[in-house]
């Protein structure tokens, strides 16, 4: 099953190489993104340079060493290398930094391949470092899989994969310096291995690319079936999804609930006199900054226009105060660029109480606007408070 020909093998990686340079042809050609367009471009050179690699391997009979050798493992290393990049993308790690780590691996190896070939009759060493660099060269996307700060664990499992298959990069260098001089076209056990492992590596990779970019457009999907695009908030139904939940819960637990309402103060004469763009860049660091004033457990969203909501589970109707109290302070010490005298000031509305009867969470979300509407009416930038009214069901 293992000590499979490696010459076969080496036609398997051609072929399938060019089959992945379609697929994903195909398969990014109905994208509309520009991104996942740029990616695919960096994803089918690599293969294409893999592919023309092996192609170069597969002829070391019938073409010069130099094109064989020398050019086949240059191409194949800078596939890699592409190959890596494009991983980088994919999992949100390209940086410059993790950029130049990989290009210096991809240089050296290729550096030191070439020299060997010229200068060294032994092949071993050339097996060794073609090996090596290979593995390094891949290393680095794979454990960024594993520990990147945008990891999933669907990009752990896929790390795993990935690991797997680079280590078995390692025991033909291995093997070639203790043994001396190998062939490439010798069907050696841990030969066949190694291209065995480059076979299914390629196979992967394609399933990998195709599953992470779906694992990021799901993403990206669910980030605008969910968030207040402009401002980066939970938008309304996404808020009222999670709070509805919440909400039955601390029913039947008894426990005690806020709904804050805010309203941005004078924002149609702040669009007014300002324009727009100004009056959306407002709304922006009002988001903002009631995302910065609430607790982790506490949920939030643009319920509509210029108006938010968040949704707390508290102790007393204190702890309620004292957080949209914290949301005036931030607001307060808000500058904007190129208008350093503008500032603005919110109204709050609070409804507290335990839920009782057939209360309902729009219940919550009606008084906490009738204590907004009171908070205007008497003023505005101030907050205003009232209980929940006993429910009068009896059913």
């Amino acid at each position: 099953m293992i000590n499979i020909d490696v010459k076969t093998q080496v036609a398997i990686l051609f072929w399938g190489n060019l089959t992945s340079v379609a697929l994903i042809l195909s398969f990014e050609l109905s994208s509309i993104h520009s991104r996942d367009r740029r990616l695919a471009i960096r994803y089918i050179l690599a293969k294409l340079f893999q592919a023309v690699a092996y192609l170069f391997i597969f002829q070391r009979d019938a073409i010069s060493s130099y094109i064989s050798v020398n050019l086949g493992n240059t191409l194949m290393m800078a596939g890699f290398y592409i190959e890596a990049i494009a991983m980088l993308i994919i999992i949100n790690e390209d940086c410059k930094s993790l950029r130049w780590i990989e290009a210096i691996i991809t240089a050296v190896s290729i550096i030191a391949f070439n020299l060997i070939e010229l200068f060294s009759p032994n092949i071993s060493f050339r097996v060794a470092v073609s090996s090596l660099g290979l593995f390094l060269i891949m290393v680095i996307p794979t454990f960024q899989l594993f520990f990147s700060k945008n990891t999933t664990r669907f990009k752990r499992i896929v790390g795993v994969y990935y690991l797997f298959f680079i280590i078995l990069l390692l025991p033909r260098g291995v093997f070639a310096v203790v043994h001396g001089n190998v062939e490439i076209f010798s069907n050696y056990v841990i030969q066949s291995l190694t291209f065995l492992s480059l076979v299914l590596l390629m196979i992967f990779s394609l399933s990998a690319y195709l599953l992470l970019m779906k694992e990021n457009s799901d993403r990206i999907i669910t980030y605008m079936a969910t968030m207040d695009l402009m401002t980066d908030i939970s938008n309304r139904q996404n808020f009222l999804n999670g709070a509805g939940i919440l909400f039955g819960d601390y029913k039947r637990a008894k426990k005690n609930i806020a709904l804050l309402f805010f309203d941005v103060d004078h924002f149609k004469k702040i669009n007014d006199t300002f324009g727009h763009s100004f009056g959306d860049e407002v709304l922006k660091r009002f988001a903002e900054a009631i995302k910065n004033s609430m607790r982790p457990e506490d949920l939030s969203c643009r319920y509509g226009g210029e108006e938010f909501l968040s949704f707390l589970q508290i102790q007393d109707a204190a702890t309620a105060r004292k957080i949209a109290s914290r949301v005036m302070e931030e607001i307060k010490d808000l500058t904007f660029e190129g208008k350093p005298d503008f500032s603005f000031t919110t109204s709050i509305g609070i409804a507290l109480g335990i839920p009782a009867g057939n209360q309902t969470l729009d219940d919550y979300i009606n008084r906490a606007d009738e204590a907004l509407y009171e908070a205007k009416r008497t003023g505005r930038n101030k907050i205003v408070e009232m209980e929940m009214p006993p429910d009068t069901d009896k059913s």
